[in-house]
């Protein structure tokens, strides 16, 4: 149900994460000088930990809405929103001076290997769309109903509501 899709998104992010911490201790590139920061930070600066983060928290996000939304300009909608997401943190730290623009290019990169190794492998966590299409019940978790719902403009119902 929702507790195994948040398990599923927990583990992205902490993968994420240690992926981060390890290429940040193997490279240590420091970060741009002082004068030019906005704030202060300490830290390594290769690749950008926020960068990773969000690519890993909203490239999930892209991954299930291709795989649950049925709906094509839904998905495209969603799926444009969340790279304006992943673009403005990146954006943000070179703005705030705390990173290279190469930083933040290689945390994108990184994470997205990560993304497609992760979804690969426990890609199955989460049902695919049409694996209760043949035969949906009440007792099937909400999480692992495939989305049909005509009432709302993302044809996604909310818990409780019976398809």
């Amino acid at each position: 149900g929702l507790k195994g899709l948040g398990w599923f998104c927990t583990v992205n992010l902490a993968g994420s994460t240690i992926l981060n911490q390890l290429l940040k201790f193997a490279i240590q590139r420091p970060r741009p000088d002082v004068s030019l920061r906005l704030v202060e930070i300490g830290g390594f600066s290769f690749p950008s930990g926020h960068s990773m983060a969000a690519m890993a928290f909203f490239g999930l996000f892209i991954w299930l809405t291709w795989r649950y939304v049925r709906d094509r300009r839904a998905r495209v909608g969603l799926t444009a929103f969340l790279c304006v997401m992943i673009a403005a943190v990146g954006f943000s730290r070179v703005y705030l001076g705390v990173h290279y623009a190469s930083d933040v290019l290689g945390g994108f990169c990184a994470s997205l290997i990560w993304l497609a190794v992760y979804t690969k492998v426990a890609g199955s966590t989460p049902p695919r769309r049409n694996a209760w299409a043949k035969a949906p019940s009440a007792k099937v978790p909400f999480a692992h109903r495939p989305f049909k719902c005509d009432v709302c403009p993302l044809r996604v119902c909310p818990p409780g509501r019976v398809q």
